[in-house]
């Protein structure tokens, strides 16, 4: 019996120390699935936000007053568009704001291209 223990104990053994930790979950991306700015296409996404989206987006901080007038402005253009309205935490998420970043820099690139030619 006892030759048999320090076998099958050394293998217990070996076996367990193989075993790694479960490998860490890697959060998920934030997606916002509700926000109606985030859901337009590219031409409504400028149209809605307008000079809005260089006070608000563009990386500045915008005074408070700016940014009432715009939110506001913005919810009247939803609204024109005959989208959903859009809550302040929607209007301030930092999503939009890599939007309008994303759009105007494709916008540049795309009219310095056409004028290159």
């Amino acid at each position: 019996m006892k030759r048999f223990a320090l076998p099958v104990f050394m293998a217990m053994a070996l076996a367990l120390s193989a075993c790694d930790e479960a490998p860490q979950q890697v959060p998920a991306p934030v997606v916002e699935t509700g926000n109606p700015v985030l859901n337009l296409d590219r031409d409504q996404f400028k149209t809605v936000l307008a000079e809005c989206g260089e006070s608000l987006y563009s990386g500045g901080a915008a005074d408070e007053a700016t940014r009432l007038r715009c939110y506001g402005e913005i919810r009247a253009r939803l609204k024109d568009a005959s989208q959903p309205d859009a809550t302040d935490a929607q209007l301030g998420s930092p999503l939009i704001s890599e939007r309008w970043k994303f759009e105007k820099n494709k916008s540049s690139h795309a009219s310095g291209a056409s004028a290159a030619s």
